[in-house]
Order: structure tokens, then sequence, then C-alpha cells
């Protein structure tokens, strides 16, 4: 006997259709309307009998397995080792954390697709990538440990027996320069032209932007961290925002990507900041080595606050 198709209504869109079981590992509210064949309109899901088990306060819900579903399952959902993954290419081995991550982020979409035996194999996939991933990085780390001091010790050698042999060499500071003044001389007109190259794309690429909608269009290019791992970067939506920003839409462009409006004056203030007077604050700011830190941890923090 077929199982019932289930249709709910969220986020202002119709969702499904849903089988019971997978509607036990979402989150529905008592509200939330659903239909299904043999219901005459919408209902809240706490009063269609099919769904108003999922919300008996008395007990657990039953889960109810569905034909093929391994036995080892037991309708528990696996574990994904998303975060596991992410911290072991971060920390650890990058190569190995990268296969971590995309077998967890295939996790929990075999599972809504209702391949149970396809999400565990994920699962254990994740988990073992994962682990080879930490011991290839705690054997790297103590192997450099090792080795390293070795190679100083070499360079040191290396520099006393052979320094009376090698000439002196030219100081830096008159090559700096000598290279300064060539670059000067040669290449007014390669910059201004390498200049006028940048502003041509850059005006292309708004153009292509404001009259094609990256909502709707397929051949827009979609953000490969997004379709990797299921959660935003920095940059996601940036093209929809700066649409919807093109368009006078600024409440659409914040909630595509509100980081954009500090992005913009931000960029702007750190290409003005060059031809600024040299103790300024912008200057000073633009050239201090701190710079790129605020920066990174600044993005960091972007993206935990918008995935949370």
């Amino acid at each position: 006997m077929a199982e019932t198709l289930i249709y709910i209504h969220r986020n202002g869109q119709q969702q499904g259709p849903y089988t019971l079981p997978q509607l036990t590992m979402m989150t529905l509210t008592p509200d939330t309307p659903v239909w299904y064949e043999g219901l005459a309109d919408w209902m809240p899901a706490s009063q269609a009998p099919l769904t108003a088990p999922l919300f008996n306060v008395a007990g657990p819900v039953p889960h109810m397995p569905t034909p093929g579903m391994s036995q080892r399952n037991n309708g528990i959902k696996p574990p994904t080792y998303l975060g596991w993954a992410i911290a072991s290419c971060i920390l650890c081995c990058l190569p190995l954390g990268i296969v971590a991550i995309v077998y967890a982020a295939q996790v929990n979409d075999k599972w809504i697709r209702g391949d149970y035996d396809g999400a565990y194999r994920a699962s254990q996939n994740a988990q073992i990538w994962t682990i080879a991933a930490v011991v290839i990085g705690i054997i790297g780390s103590v192997v450099i440990t090792l080795v390293q001091p070795a190679f100083w010790s070499l360079a040191m050698w290396r520099r006393m027996t052979f320094t009376h042999h090698t000439p002196p060499p030219i100081p830096r500071p008159q090559r700096l320069r000598h290279r300064r003044r060539l670059l000067v001389a040669r290449s007014p007109r390669m910059r201004r032209l390498v200049v006028a190259l940048i502003a041509a794309v850059i005006v292309a690429a708004l153009i292509i932007i404001f009259i094609f909608n990256p909502e709707n269009t397929a051949w827009m290019p979609r953000c490969p961290s997004h379709m990797l791992t299921g959660y935003d970067c920095p940059g996601c939506g940036t093209l929809r925002a700066l649409h919807a920003l093109m368009h006078g839409d600024i409440d659409a462009a914040w909630n595509y990507n509100a980081a954009l409006f500090f992005a913009i004056p931000a960029m702007a203030a750190l290409a003005v900041a060059p031809h600024t007077r040299p103790h300024s604050l912008l200057r000073r700011f633009a050239d201090s080595r701190r710079t790129p830190i605020v920066v990174f941890v600044a993005l960091v923090v972007w993206t935990i606050l918008r995935n949370i």
C-alpha cells in the first residue's frame, strides 16, 4: 500500500510532498497548514488525523518504517559530522577535510529524499574521512616539529661555513628605487589601460546584473560553498542584493546580504586611502598590518551570525 503524500504550507509557499516519516524529522508547528488526499481543505497539522499524532504530548511518536529501510537505521537520523569535518579541514588536513565536508553535506539531503541507507553510508564516510584528516594532521604536525629544528641547524651551519665565500648583495633600497624609477618612467600608459579595462569590466558586470535577475537566471554563478555545505558564505546573495539595490528595493537587498551595505563604503574608503594625507586615520588603517586580520575576523563573525 502506497504511503500518503502530505503537502505543507510554510514560509508563504507550498512545500512537498513528504511522507509521514519525513515530517517527523522536520520542525513542524501545530499551526502549520497541511493537506493530503482525503482532506477537503488545508487544516492545521495538529488537527489533521494523519499528522495529529506528531504533536501528542502523551509520549514519543512511533516511527513508521518505510519499505526498503535498513533495520540498522531504526528510524534515527544519522549524525552529519559537518562541524567536525569543517574543523578538520581548517585545522588539520585541507584535502581530506574537503572530502569529509562533501559526505557530511549529503546526509540530510539523502535522508529527506528517503535514501536512508545512503544517508548512513554518507555519515560513515564523513566520520572516516574526518578521522583520517585529524590523524594526518597530527602526524604532519609531529613530523614538522621534529624535522624543522634539523633544517634550522643545517641552515645555520651553511651560513657559518659559506658566509665568507658569498659576495655582498646589492643594497635592497637601491634596487627598489631603481625598479620604481623604471616603473614610473615606463608604466603611465599601461596603468591607464589597466584601470580602463577594470572599469569596463565592472560597468559591464553591473549592467548585466541590473538587466538579469540572478534569482531567476539559470546561467548566473551559484555559490560553490553553499552548494557543497548548505551554509551561507560571507558573499552569498551578493548578486541578488546588487540587483535589488539597483532597482531601489533596499529591504530585499538587506535580506539577501546585509554585509553589502558595509562592504561598499569600506571598499570605496580603501580605494581612496592612497590619495589621502600620509598620516590620516584612513591612510594609517589601510596601510596597517592588522587590517587583513580585522577583515578576516569580520568575515568569520558575519558567516557565523547569518547561519545561526
